[in-house]
């Protein structure tokens, strides 16, 4: 099926444009809506390409690029300053669309086109971009690339799903190109796929999430048994070196000189190699006794102060073991430069419990955590932090000790790291994002940390393990690797068997197709119907008997068809007969009036002045056969339409009783005449001498239809249009005349023949054939119908239907004008026949008026201008050699304004072309002396602008 082509409207090219413009500005809009669909930091889910990719699809590149244009324009200039690779990153998803929109003409699926993209060039730009061009790890472009997949499907799911049939055929209008129809197996593939791959693009996403859910929740698993196992280790540890301080304390406590003090010292020192030092300080908190003695840089340490110390300060008031947040002590034990540790203070008591001193020994931390840590971290680092939130010790080398656990995070993250760092309570997990120089990766938010803290309660310590999300993203890899490959696998899978089925599908639809399009031309293939009675669908199995059936049916009626054809050319013929013959009787009848005009006025003439009874005889003969002839081109004009109507509301009612002292002496003695009355008022718009003219038709038809006698019921009511099934082209209420007669009825094949014109079933003689056809011809020009009722052997019945009008009340009589105010008149006479203008002219010098005849609208002008104010009227005939009637009557009122006119014509149809101008009158040719007389009275007497136009 070929769909005509649009042609393009001068706005059209602008609307697409326009069009584009505002998917693009969506796309702005939607770009704002960023979900991450596979890891928690990135990459990230977004439908801002979906409007893009739709007015690829619907407009073609060249305009879609304007849509990408005005969505890229936010993103592209960031993306260069991160790095220049990046914009190039941005513009994979043109190049995306472009591909699309160039397949989808031939895959007819959106899904399908972009899933092809990412299998063929896809991967191959990504990997060309972010590995090579910005430095990515592979990992990470590995997710990056499954989202960008999996994203693509989904939004190119929603564009198959947004362009409909409706919206690519005004979109093809636009464009002003013919809408391509889409056949059976490309809609089934294109919906196939959408349900086939979108599914399983989603259910990959939801698999990589709960892939990598399991890899955090596994990750933080081994997290918090590192922490915790580390903060143990740290703990016994740090038992251990209590107990021994406290062991040594008692022993110190009752050795009685300094030199076996200062062994014991030396004794605990050497059987405890993480231990740095060991010192007694007295309750001033000097140092009397210290092993060793001197610090790295030969300074004495006996005799140094730690008074100012916290950790002293608090074993003093407390009177209890004490761990020192991290110390940068004042002596340098191992270097010259200053060194980090912590201090286990152990206060000596006296007798009474009284605060005598305290034992100080201060721990190596590096050597402390090395031992606490297990040597497989798995990419992770493990941190001590003291109760002040100070680095104690980290695996990491760029961690210093005493450096502050807020320089860790990244000040946007600061304000979300609770104070638990500082004052250790209780186990968290946490993410963050570092601090420190920025990299690429910090840059595009890829260096997110998943932390553990773990505390240390009895020492106020805390480990915190920390992961980078680089090695979740390589463990979460072979994930990411089995969704891509069955992706792969699971598109070409759907390309294969949904083509087949589609295929499959489209195969009995077309082959029904063809067998219709077969069928409507009249040769249905047997082949094809064999072909189609071998599916196995039960609605295939219900179209093939269908189209049997349809095939047998189809033949009969051509059969049939071609009968009617038959008949039906003879009836044009006919009708085409007819209506030549209509034409030609109003042709004759128009030039005929003009004919009758000289006969019946020279006549009329003859008969006024005739000098004996013989000639007298002779004119009023000439008169009858003159006014016989008037009254047939009367008909004629009817049947033809072609006359002037002079309309008004009248009551029918009223109309009947006046016709019925007329009627009776055209009727035979034997038929007896009942006018029924089902309305109280029946006003109906006619011209009542036409209106008569039926009446007086019918009656004598059906009169003629009963040579024995009978009787004619004339019924007179209203009837609506639906009520009659003639009436499909005059809707509307209707006054109703049925004539009814006690005839032998019309045979049923002649029904259809009785309005013809010069048809007639009476005998040779005894009809014209006009009768009916001039009621027809009446009735259908006052916009109503006639309808036949007739059943053989029981009589006829003729239905005629007017419109129904106001009703008004009876007019008043108005007296007519002496016909004395004729004389000494002068009358302006136009007429471009001179045997009608002598006529004219006999009729109105016999009456005493003064007469001035010209044969042409233009001589007339001249003499109203030589002689205005001279003419008492105006006759004109309407048509005229070069300026019609009309004309002329406007010309004259800008001369003489109140000059009264009189119209005469024997064309009636250029009367209705025309047109009588309001308050003049119209007298139709052939006339007598009388009826002219009357009307010049009238409108003597009204003037220009007085009663509205009459036709006589």
């Amino acid at each position: 099926m070929r769909l005509p082509r649009n042609e393009p409207s001068s706005w059209a090219p602008w609307l697409a444009w326009l069009a584009a413009a505002l998917l693009g500005a969506f796309a702005v809009v939607l770009y704002q809506v960023q979900v991450p669909i596979l890891t928690e930091e990135s990459p990230l889910f977004t439908l801002w390409q979906a409007p893009v990719l739709l007015c690829f699809v619907l407009f073609g590149p060249k305009v879609g690029l304007l849509s990408a244009l005005i969505a890229l324009g936010p993103q592209l200039p960031a993306a260069w300053v991160l790095h220049p690779a990046l914009g190039m990153g941005a513009m994979i998803y043109v190049v995306e669309a472009v591909f699309v929109a160039l397949i989808f003409k031939r895959l007819r699926s959106v899904v399908m086109a972009t899933t092809l993209f990412w299998v063929t060039f896809g991967w191959l730009f990504d990997l060309l971009i972010y590995v090579y061009g910005v430095g990515l790890e592979p990992e990470y472009v590995a997710i990056l690339l499954a989202k960008q997949v999996l994203n693509s499907i989904v939004y190119a799911a929603l564009v198959d799903l947004a362009a409909t049939r409706k919206l690519r055929v005004l979109c093809s209008q636009i464009r002003g190109e013919q809408p391509v129809p889409i056949d059976i197996q490309g809609y089934a593939f294109r919906g196939l796929v959408v349900l086939a791959v979108t599914p399983f693009a989603i259910g990959g996403v939801f698999y990589v999430r709960a892939e990598f859910s399991e890899v955090r929740r596994t990750a933080e698993h081994v997290n918090s048994e590192l922490a915790f196992s580390t903060a143990n280790l740290v703990l016994e540890e740090l038992d251990g070196q209590r107990q021994g301080v406290r062991t040594l304390a008692r022993r110190l406590s009752v050795a009685s000189t300094d030199d076996e003090k200062s062994a014991l010292l030396l004794e605990h020192l050497e059987s405890r190699p993480r231990q740095l030092l060991i010192a007694v300080v007295d309750e001033y908190g000097r140092v009397v006794s210290s092993q060793p003695a001197k610090d790295a840089a030969g300074q004495d340490i006996i005799g140094l102060s730690v008074a100012d110390r916290e950790y002293f300060q608090k074993a003093q008031t407390e009177l209890r073991t004490i761990y020192s947040d991290l110390v940068i002590g004042k002596v340098s034990l191992r270097s010259p430069s200053k060194e980090t540790g912590a201090v286990i203070v152990e206060p000596i008591l006296g007798p009474l419990g009284r605060f005598e001193g305290a034992l100080l020994g201060t721990l190596d931390l590096v050597d402390l955590q090395r031992s606490a840590t297990p040597k497989d971290l798995r990419g992770r680092l493990v941190t001590l932090i003291d109760a002040e939130g100070r680095i104690l010790s980290s695996t990491d080398p760029t961690r210093s000790p005493g450096t502050k656990s807020e320089d860790l995070f990244h000040a946007a993250t600061l304000a979300e790291i609770p104070n638990w760092l500082k004052v250790g309570v209780g186990a968290k997990t946490l993410s963050y994002y570092p601090a420190g120089i920025e990299t690429m990766e910090s840059r595009l938010g890829l260096d997110l940390i998943h932390s553990r803290f773990q505390p240390i309660k009895s020492a106020r310590w805390g480990v915190l393990v920390d992961l980078p999300a680089m090695v979740l993203h390589a463990q979460l890899l072979p994930a990411v690797l089995r969704v891509l490959g069955g992706l792969v696998l699971m598109s070409i899978l759907a390309f294969v068997v949904i083509s087949g089925f589609s295929r499959r599908l489209a195969a009995p639809v077309r082959a029904a197709a063809t067998a219709a399009l077969q069928v409507r031309q009249g040769r249905l293939d047997s082949g094809l119907l064999a072909k189609l009675e071998s599916s196995h669908l039960l609605e295939i199995s219900l179209l093939v008997e269908g189209f049997v059936d349809l095939d047998r049916y189809l033949h009969a009626q051509r059969s049939a068809t071609a009968e009617r054809e038959e008949d039906l050319q003879v009836r044009l013929a006919e009708a085409q007969k007819m209506e030549a013959i209509g034409l030609l009787a109003g042709g004759v009848a128009h030039d005929f009036n003009n004919l009758l005009m000289p006969i019946l006025g020279y006549a009329d003439l003859g008969l006024a002045g005739a000098r004996d009874d013989r000639d007298a005889t002779y004119y009023g003969r000439i008169v009858s056969a003159a006014e016989k002839a008037t009254e047939l081109t009367g008909q004629l004009l009817a049947f033809g339409r072609r006359q002037v109507l002079d309309i008004e509301s009248v009551d029918l009612i009223v109309e009947l009783e006046n016709c019925r002292p007329l009627l009776h002496p055209l009727l035979r003695e034997n038929i007896h005449l009942e006018i029924e009355r089902a309305v109280a008022l029946a006003p109906a718009l006619v011209d009542t001498g036409q209106f008569h003219r039926v009446l007086f038709n019918l009656a004598l038809n059906a009169q003629d239809a009963m040579p024995d006698g009978g009787t004619i019921r004339l019924v007179i009511d209203s009837a609506d249009s639906q009520q009659s099934a003639g009436a499909n082209d005059s809707p509307g209420r209707f006054v109703r005349i049925s004539v009814h007669d006690e005839g032998q009825g019309i045979p049923v094949h002649l029904q259809s023949k009785v309005f013809e014109p010069f048809y007639s079933t009476k005998s040779e003689g005894k009809g014209c054939g006009l009768g009916l056809a001039t009621v027809h011809g009446i009735a259908h020009q006052h916009g109503g119908f006639v309808e036949l009722e007739s059943t053989p052997g029981e009589g006829s019945s003729f239905h005629v239907y007017l419109p129904e009008g106001e009703s008004k009340p009876p007019k008043a009589k108005v007296a007519m004008p002496s016909r004395g105010q004729l004389a000494g008149s002068h009358i302006l006479v136009v007429e471009d026949d001179p045997d009608v203008g002598a006529v004219v002219s006999a009729y109105l010098q016999k009456s005493g008026c003064q007469v001035t005849a010209c044969d042409s609208a233009e001589s007339a002008i001249e003499l109203l201008k030589e002689q205005n104010g001279q003419f008492s009227a105006m006759i004109t005939d309407v048509v005229l050699p070069a300026l019609n009637g009309r004309q002329l009557f406007e010309r004259a009122l800008a001369i003489r304004p109140n000059l009264p006119t009189l119209f005469i014509s024997g064309y009636d149809h250029e009367v209705l072309q025309q047109g009588i101008p309001e308050g003049c009158e119209l007298l139709r040719k052939p006339f007598n002396r009388e009826s002219l007389l009357g009307c010049l009275e009238r409108v003597l007497s009204s003037g220009p602008n007085g009663v509205a136009s009459r036709h006589v």
